[in-house]
């Protein structure tokens, strides 16, 4: 690329050759030189004749079509010039255009990242957490301690004594709702027949305020009341257990605790 300056100059170099070439064609116009050429002429014998030619050659003419030539080619190369200057700013333009068009592609998958970039705020419902105080349980009436002293140390009397499906005799044999149902008769207290219906008499009891006299009852792992037993207090009850170990006293924990109630 050439500098404005630098065209400048060469313009101005240009149309003073211009000028200069242009007054010397004019103060040599009216000149011409003769230029001498010979030609060999046949004549009769077939001899041959040189005869010199003189030919004018105006060198006013030959500079002014030589400066037209020069005038010419400057112009040309002006116009080249001007074009290839031309097409460089059409590429800086193409070129910036390009950079704005890329920036603002740039620009707008910048703001579609931050678009989704948004952090989504999930509403979490915050339950509230009621934390279950165990009530203190209140501890039912005693009731007759001796009376229930007593019904314990008569059922003491059978220890040892068999096992019998549906029976109520305490020395025959009895099962478990039979023995509980002849201990208690024999101090007035009736009871019903079966477990399930001895589990609805008399008052309920928390295990922690057993006491001796107390029925208590006992599943294979149901709801239903399928035993019931004495407590003798101490952690142990008496009760007619099976065919194998008739009438006895155990341990109070044994298979799974469904209730206890108070009939004294």
């Amino acid at each position: 690329m050439i500098s404005k300056q630098k065209r400048n100059t060469i313009l101005a170099y240009c149309i003073a050759s211009v000028i200069i070439l242009s007054l010397f064609a004019s103060a040599v116009a009216p000149f011409s030189t003769k230029l001498s050429s010979t030609k060999k002429v046949a004549t009769e014998g077939n001899n041959y004749l040189e005869i010199e030619e003189e030919e004018e050659v105006s060198y006013g003419l030959v500079a002014m079509e030589a400066s037209q030539s020069i005038k010419k080619e400057e112009n040309t190369e002006f116009v080249t010039e001007e074009k290839k200057e031309d097409n460089s700013s059409k590429d800086d333009k193409n070129k910036e255009s390009e950079k704005k068009e890329v920036k603002k592609t740039t620009q707008k998958k910048t703001t579609a990242k931050k678009t989704t970039k948004k952090v989504t705020t999930k509403k979490v419902s915050k339950k509230k957490v009621v934390k279950k105080t165990s009530t203190p349980v209140k501890a039912p009436a005693k009731g007759n301690v001796e009376l229930g002293k007593q019904i314990v140390s008569y059922a003491k009397r059978f220890i040892g004594n068999p096992y019998r499906m549906g029976g109520t005799s305490l020395t025959k044999g009895a099962d478990c709702s039979g023995f509980t149902q002849s201990v208690f008769k024999n101090f007035g207290i009736k009871l019903p027949r079966t477990v399930a219906s001895q589990a609805r008499v008399g008052r309920y009891v928390p295990w922690n305020y057993l006491q001796p006299g107390d029925l208590v009852f006992y599943s294979n792992g149901g709801r239903t009341p399928t035993h019931v037993a004495i407590y003798i207090g101490g952690g142990k009850i008496i009760h007619a257990q099976t065919p194998k170990h008739g009438i006895g006293i155990t341990t109070y924990k044994i298979m799974t605790r469904i209730t206890a109630r108070r009939v004294v």
